[in-house]
């Protein structure tokens, strides 16, 4: 398994910990966790993601242009 595949695997189960973390602690105190701690805390893992996401685009992007410089050079 990759690394990166890793990665997504262990930010969507922190998510969803952090979820169900924040429903019991609804249901058990009746008081909701601070908002801008939620929204700071997806907004992190987003960005994590998208980042790793760009990552992937721009290394897949290079390979494809070195394979086609490669053919070019080859014909």
């Amino acid at each position: 398994m990759k690394t990166s595949t890793k990665f997504v695997i262990s930010a969507i189960t922190a998510i969803v910990l952090y979820t169900a973390a924040s429903f019991i602690a609804l249901f058990i105190t009746g008081q909701n966790i601070d908002p801008a701690l939620t929204g700071a805390y997806f907004a992190f893992w987003t960005v994590e993601i998208v980042s790793l996401a760009s990552i992937k685009n721009t290394k897949s992007k290079r390979k494809k242009k070195e394979q086609k410089e490669n053919v070019d050079y080859n014909s």
